[in-house]
């Protein structure tokens, strides 16, 4: 009886807007803009690189375009050249493998787990050029061909395409002694057909290697060994194939090679170091633009919850929606430049999508141009927390929700209940 006498009055209780809304908070926003900041740091330095490259490739064609006006270029002096019409002795010493030319073509068919060779009979110049063409037919796994130079007793570098699956690569190799090194930063992940004609160019400049696959450039790597005189070896390692033409002569010394590291992923001619700088550019005006629209979304949020004047929320909404149109188009035109970029690297088998992905974007920029004439009241909320899923069916709309505006004030209560001097437990507890 005396505890239902004095049994506590629960009440519901109104929440502060920053309880129910966190993200209404204002370490939030700083928390979001720290890392909006971060973004256009990162941003910044990358278009800074993409500068510094573009500026080397320019300087690098203007000393060429200098070298070839003030004097007359120097004929490479031709170390060999042969179309396989027929194997000569003069050039070759015919190693293990099943070879034969035939057709206008040298045939090599000898497969399994052994390396068949041609090796020069001369040694090659030290800085050197070779294209080789080929087509690889079979093979029990490695389908493995290239060129290996250096080649001096048990001393070699060697560049090959394989077309094991899984695992198909273009990788630079080495041997010094009985221990031959394939490495990681080597090795270029490729998908390589059979019965596919493929050129490779090589250029080699001291222990700086260069190679391009049908036209396009793939890897630079410096060799972690020193160079010696040597032979060439023509190479197929568990692998028939065709070899149509191999062309080897010295190194122009103005012939530019790309530095160590860089890959098919980064520019190797203006255009296309120009067209990166584009990307990098419009990557600092999204991540700029994105730091807009958190500040002005979170305004609003802020106006809404405080019952601002209805003349003071429409600007602050308005400002958030054209705020969030100008990120939507910063992200487009973003996307067009990157297609742009992807397509003038694009071989003739990725031309085609390439294309169709330029096309799909710039209509993606049209459209948001189109929104930002009209930007309406539409934009995103920052976020701050998320409820913990409940079941499949659950959506993101439900899972963001704000939390109740009310609390059931049982906690209150109880604690007024507690502490009330009409409480006779109050004393003993």
């Amino acid at each position: 009886e005396i505890l239902a006498a004095s049994a506590p009055d629960i009440r519901p209780v109104e929440l502060p807007a920053e309880s129910h809304n966190p993200a209404l908070q204002s370490f939030v926003l700083e928390d979001h803009l720290h890392v909006a900041q971060q973004q256009i740091t990162a941003a910044n330095a990358s278009l800074s690189q993409a500068q510094k490259v573009l500026a080397s490739l320019e300087s690098t064609a203007e000393a060429a375009t200098t070298a070839v006006a003030s004097a007359a270029a120097k004929t490479p002096t031709m170390f060999l050249q042969d179309d396989f019409d027929q194997l000569s002795s003069e050039q070759w010493e015919v190693g293990p493998g099943d070879w034969k030319a035939e057709g206008g073509v040298l045939i090599q068919t000898q497969i399994g787990a052994n390396r068949a060779y041609l090796r020069t009979l001369r040694e090659h110049p030290s800085d050197f050029q070779a294209t080789l063409k080929f087509t690889t037919t079979g093979g029990e796994r490695w389908r493995s061909v290239g060129l290996a130079f250096d080649v001096a007793s048990d001393h070699e570098k060697m560049i090959y395409l394989s077309a094991v699956s899984p695992g198909s690569k273009l990788q630079v190799s080495y041997k010094t002694g009985a221990d031959q090194s394939y490495p990681a930063n080597g090795k270029i992940d490729l998908p390589v057909a059979l019965d596919t004609p493929y050129e490779m160019l090589i250029r080699v400049r001291e222990r700086l290697v260069n190679v391009s696959l049908n036209g396009e450039h793939l890897l630079a790597y410096e060799l972690p060994v020193d160079r010696r005189a040597g032979h060439i070896d023509l190479v197929a390692f568990d692998a028939a194939a065709k070899f149509d033409s191999l062309v080897i002569h010295e190194l122009a010394a103005d012939t530019k090679l790309m530095p160590a590291g860089s890959g098919s992923k980064n520019p190797t001619t203006i255009e296309q170091a120009r067209l990166a700088v584009s990307v990098a550019e419009r990557s600092v005006a999204t991540a700029q633009s994105r730091a807009k629209a958190l500040q002005t979304a979170h305004a609003a949020d802020v106006a809404k919850h405080e019952n601002a004047s209805p003349d003071t929320l429409r600007q602050l909404v308005h400002a958030a929606a054209i705020a969030a149109r100008s990120l939507e188009l910063a992200q487009a035109e973003q996307a067009v430049a990157t297609a742009e970029l992807t397509l003038a690297g694009a071989n003739e088998q990725s031309k085609s999508k390439a294309e169709e992905d330029l096309k799909t974007a710039q209509a993606s920029v049209e459209k948001a141009r189109t929104a930002c004439e009209q930007p309406g009241e539409r934009y995103t909320s920052i976020r701050a927390s998320m409820k913990a899923l409940e079941g499949p069916a659950e959506t993101d709309d439900s899972r963001y929700a704000p939390y109740p505006t009310t609390s059931t004030g049982r906690r209150t209560a109880l604690a007024r209940w507690i502490a009330d001097a009409k409480n006779p437990l109050t004393a003993r507890v």
